[in-house]
């Protein structure tokens, strides 16, 4: 290269030398504009011939709206996503190939010769970098928008929309190009440097969640589920796949797409980060030493940065996975091996010699016993973080989400997504009992991986749940809690008591409560103890009424659906334990129109029917005279069956009555209840007797709709044989299983 001697060395920008430069890279230019070609307006191209082709070949007369809903998308973020992925990788593949010259001592004493200042240098080659990214990448998307408006789709998309997207694509690309660059600086060779952009793109999240998953495995009450979901923004590039999958393209009320903005505060982050890299490298740059090319690591204060990075994270994983396989004593091993061999892999690369794999054991050893002893503070719960609980003066609410005692399946639960708020005294204090006796007996929650579970196999803590807890303080401080492997049974006493609460079914039931009428789009009213017979004997009755779908089953006009609503409020602040066990009965499925989040659809919710429900079963008897529909009648039930096998433990061992309710069992399987315990002790052909048993047990659908608070009996289960079907090979055609309290 021949230097231009009318370059001035006092001149910060030259326009000769930029042109200069950038003709020297011209090819990276052409595969920049190849790699956008291919990723935006030739699969754009493809896409819309593909969707005229085949509305012609169809005959559809829907061809513009396809057209519409296929540019929308590419634009609205489907396909212009690829363009941010692409950028981003690129800014690093380029600071790689135009800072190059760095790593040879020969092409440094070059450079430095010319007659432009290090400063005019550097400047020029960021410009450089950035216009043979950016330069490709505008055209290529302008073409995309020509090849929208040729084929009428683009006028769907506003062009706000449709230009923001470079200026979003440029600010990723800055962020990760900035970064890039400073990596150039801090390194002298190829592998450094691609290891050092790797580093400062996601050493900082990956040190974090590495730390977060330690604490989640050590500190059995800790719920990293929010630190998780705040980390993944620290990486330039998981920060913009996160933006366009979570947030994406959505609609407003009026049906036209938007894209939900970055936010000022992040774009504030995006420009600060982008400018303190950049200043960093041009410091970098300017006091690195000619003679340092080849040199892995240029500024020693960076490689225990580095080496702590990658033996924290490596270690860390490695002990993690060891003590999934092992147990304990090879978590030990894990981190204690891994931390070595990334210790030795660190110094070999910082020293270009296997010699040197062995230096520097004081860090090796320091940071060895600081790891385990971190790891061991926190298994022995040293500062007390598992078994902390707050008085009772020092809180103001606790935030939890007790749906779970409500109904053992969450399809049948109201949607919450974190939980209701308590700040009645009373309420507090049962939680704050509750919590206190699960850290009194920590092996409820820990880990099976760390501590001895043996108790697991009582059938007392066959039953459990999590507690996730927030204590917020009278000073506004959130503090959060998570109990694992709480055992219902235990805790009945205090589970009922808040279940009895007025404040349990306000916060519980308060999606029902503060439902509207007319916030019902339509709805499926099921009858669930029907549905398990129904499936097994093929009769020829409906169980199901509908309102407002387009289904085949049987309609309603929705007159009573007022009604409906009304009774199902009163009946669910009427609820008790006295009741206790409730059948569950109905499933009303229904639909509710949600305008604040339109492009999500309507929202389901489900709402369960028990016996003890007396206003609503009135209203849904009223709604089965009037449409045929099949209301609860065990009666009717008992007319589907032959007979009933009553099956019976031959001891007082505990038995998992509930597996057996989803199974089909064939005749040769008698040995296996034999194995189990159990043993036919009769069988019941009276009419009335199988309708007055049905009517005090579960099947399988209603057994999950009921609320864990009902105990099962595990010395008995029933298994039904249905009227209608013949099947020599065939031990029962369903299965019944027992609550508490009931004698058959």
């Amino acid at each position: 290269m021949t230097a231009k001697a009318s370059i001035s060395k006092n001149k910060l920008f030259s326009m000769k030398y930029f042109k200069h430069t950038f003709r020297s890279y011209w090819w990276l230019a052409v595969i920049a504009a190849i790699i956008y070609a291919i990723a935006g307006p030739l699969i754009l191209w493809m896409a819309a011939a593909n969707t005229r082709k085949y509305a012609i070949l169809r005959a559809d007369n829907d061809l513009k709206e396809e057209i519409v809903r296929l540019v929308q998308q590419w634009f609205g973020l489907n396909g212009v996503m690829s363009y941010y992925i692409i950028a981003m990788f690129l800014a690093v593949v380029f600071a790689l190939v135009t800072w190059s010259y760095l790593h040879s001592k020969k092409q440094i004493n070059f450079y430095h010769a010319q007659p432009i200042s290090r400063e005019s240098l550097f400047l020029n080659n960021i410009l450089v970098g950035i216009a043979i990214n950016i330069g490709p990448m505008l055209v290529m998307y302008a073409l995309s928008l020509l090849i929208g408006i040729g084929y009428g789709g683009l006028s769907s998309v506003p062009w706000q929309i449709a230009l923001v997207h470079p200026v979003r694509i440029f600010l990723f690309f800055m962020l990760s190009y900035s970064l890039a660059v400073l990596a150039a600086q801090l390194t002298g060779t190829v592998l450094t440097q691609f290891g050092m952009s790797a580093v400062l793109h996601f050493g900082l999240m990956s040190f974090l969640l590495v730390a977060v998953l330690a604490l989640q495995t050590f500190l059995d009450t800790f719920d990293g589920s929010a630190a998780f979901e705040r980390i993944w923004y620290l990486s330039p590039l998981s920060n913009c796949i996160y933006w366009f999958t979570e947030p994406g393209m959505s609609f407003d009320t009026a049906g036209n797409i938007y894209l939900p903005g970055l936010g000022v505060k992040w774009i504030l982050w995006m420009v600060a980060i982008t400018a303190v890299a950049f200043i960093a490298a041009f410091i970098a740059y300017k006091k690195r030493a000619s003679e340092s090319a080849g040199t892995p690591l240029i500024f020693g204060f960076t490689k225990p940065i580095v080496e702590f990075l990658l033996m924290f994270c490596v270690a860390t994983l490695a002990g993690i996975a060891f003590l999934e396989v092992s147990g304990k004593f090879f978590f030990v091993v894990g981190v204690v091996l891994f931390a070595v061999l990334t210790h030795m892999f660190c110094q070999v690369v910082y020293s270009k010699d296997f010699k040197a794999m062995f230096a520097n054991k004081k860090y090796l050893l320091g940071f060895v016993a600081a790891l385990l002893l971190f790891f061991g503070a926190m298994y022995t719960d040293l500062f007390g973080y598992d078994s902390y609980v707050p008085q009772s003066d020092k809180v103001s609410a606790i935030q939890i989400d007790l749906r779970s005692i409500d109904n053992r399946s969450t399809r049948y639960a109201l949607n919450t997504s974190d939980g209701n708020i308590y700040t009645d005294a009373n309420d507090i204090e049962l939680l704050l009992a509750i919590a206190d006796q699960v850290t009194e007996s920590e092996h409820y929650y820990r880990n099976s991986n760390l501590y001895s579970n043996d108790y697991l196999n009582d059938s007392m803590y066959q039953n459990t749940m999590t507690l996730r807890y927030t204590y917020i303080t009278s000073s506004g401080r959130k503090i959060n809690r998570e109990y694992n492997q709480v055992p219902i049974e235990e805790f009945k006493q205090d589970f009922l008591a808040l279940y009895n609460q007025s404040s349990f079914k306000r916060n519980v039931y308060g999606q029902i409560l503060n439902l509207q009428v007319g916030d019902i789009c339509g709805y499926d009213l099921r009858n669930i103890i029907y549905s398990d017979f129904i499936r097994n004997s093929g009769a020829d009755v409906d169980d199901t009424l509908n309102y407002g779908y387009s289904s085949g089953y049987g309609y309603s006009d929705g007159k009573y659906t007022a009604k409906l609503l009304d009774a199902m409020k009163l009946d669910a602040m009427q609820r008790s334990s006295d009741d206790f066990p409730m059948m569950p009965l109905y499933a009303l499925d229904m639909e509710i129109s949600d305008e604040a989040n339109k492009e999500r659809g309507n929202r389901v919710y489900t709402w369960v029917v028990y016996s003890a429900d007396k206003n609503t079963i009135a209203i849904i008897d009223k709604m089965a005279a009037e449409y045929n529909f099949a209301a609860v009648d065990y009666t009717a039930l008992a007319n589907y069956i032959s007979y009933l096998d009553i099956y019976e433990a031959n001891s007082d061992s505990h038995n998992d009555v509930e597996n057996f309710l989803d199974s089909y069992y064939a005749k040769t399987d008698v040995q296996y209840l034999s194995d189990e315990g159990f043993t036919k002790t009769r069988t019941v052909t009276n009419k009335a007797e199988i309708a007055d048993i049905l009517a005090h047990t579960l099947s399988n659908e209603a057994y999950y709709s009921s609320s864990p608070l009902i105990s099962i009996r595990d010395d008995i289960f029933i298994g039904v044989h249905m009227r209608d079907i013949i099947d020599s090979n065939c031990l029962w055609d369903l299965n019944l299983i027992v609550p508490e309290g009931t004698d058959i």
